[in-house]
Order: C-alpha cells, then structure tokens, then sequence
C-alpha cells in the first residue's frame, strides 16, 4: 500500500512540475504592477511604436526618455503631470512653476487647478505658459490581464500664440501617462495608448 501510495505522490509531483515548465517563465503583459508601495514598470510601450524608458524615480519625481521626431527626448516630471525639464540633443528647457505643485493624491473629481510655469532656455527668452488641470475621476485601465487606476485630466496650455488641449490618463504610483488624447492642428486627433508595461 505505501509503495502505491509513494508512486502515486511521486507522479503527481512529476505531473505538477511539467505543468510549471511548460507554462515557462510570466511574459511581460502578465506581470501586473498593481501594489502601489513595490516596484513599478521602468519601460512602456505604446500602440505607436513609441517607447518609454524610465531612467530613475526619486519621490514624486520621473526622468525618463521617450523618442520625438527621431531625436531623443529626456524629460523630469512631478507625478506625471508636472514637467520640471525637458532636453532634446543638448537644448534644456527648465520650467519654473509659479507656485508649489499640488499633490495629485489629494484630488477628487471636479477640481479644477490653474498654474502658471516660466520656461527658460539659455539661448531663448524666457517663455510663460499656462496651464489648467481639469480632474474628471479616476478610471480602471486594462492592458492584458492587469488592470490599473488612473487619473483622468483635462489638460489646456495657453501660449501666445494659441491654445492646445490634451485628455491624459496618468497612472500615479508609476508616474506614467498610460493614455493621451491630443487634437491634431492639422485636423484628428492622435492618441497614444501604452499596450505593454515592463
């Protein structure tokens, strides 16, 4: 009977390590990042082709990389939101916020911000934009088998020579946006929707 009993635990065993081997190591898409306080993705991947790649996260703040018109762009933010600086082949744009930056895990849907940042450039004139921050709730978004909250954001930026609206979905533990809706001046609007997280 314990010789039955013994083959019998001793193929189970076999049956379950197969099992494991032959599902093989968690692609990308099935490693979820959905505790808050642990790690958080440093690449992302979008519908486009475009790519994310994070640098570092101290805090609230991100530096990451990301691709634009064939150059590549290095970009400081606070929670996604905020930029603080962006470089392109050696040209640093330094954005001064007129007032401390809120932050973003207090906000509830329907709040409103308004701010006004000055951009400096050491071979440009100082440039002042505006901005205004619409908060619409929070929302669940779906790639592959994870879902994550994000912050929905009506954004409008105001310059001298005219205005321009974005719909951002920012994901807050990560400092990421997930989702950016931007109408095209040429007509359209073009949308950039990570699909991938790493």
């Amino acid at each position: 009977m314990t010789g039955r009993s013994g083959t019998a635990a001793r193929l189970g065993l076999a049956a379950a390590l197969y099992v494991l081997l032959a599902a093989g190591p968690a692609r990308a898409d099935e490693i979820c990042f959905d505790d808050p306080a642990g790690p958080q993705p440093t690449r992302v991947t979008f519908d486009s082709g475009d790519v994310v790649n994070v640098l570092r996260r101290e805090g609230r703040t991100l530096t990451y990389t990301t691709g634009v018109q064939g150059a590549t762009m290095v970009m400081t933010v606070d929670q996604g939101l905020f930029v603080l600086t962006g470089e392109r082949e050696g040209d640093l744009n330094t954005f001064d916020w007129s007032t401390p930056l809120p932050d973003l895990s207090t906000v509830a849907a329907g709040d409103v911000i308004d701010l006004e940042v000055t951009i400096r450039n050491a071979t440009r004139p100082d440039r002042r934009n505006r901005f205004q921050f619409r908060f619409l709730g929070v929302e669940d978004y779906r790639i592959g088998i994870c879902t994550y909250p994000v912050h929905k954001v009506f954004v409008r930026h105001t310059v001298d020579e005219g205005e321009f609206t974005a719909l951002r979905y920012v994901h807050l533990p990560s400092g990421l946006t997930l989702q950016n809706f931007q109408p095209n001046p040429a007509g359209g609007t073009r949308r950039f929707r990570a699909v991938a997280l790493q």
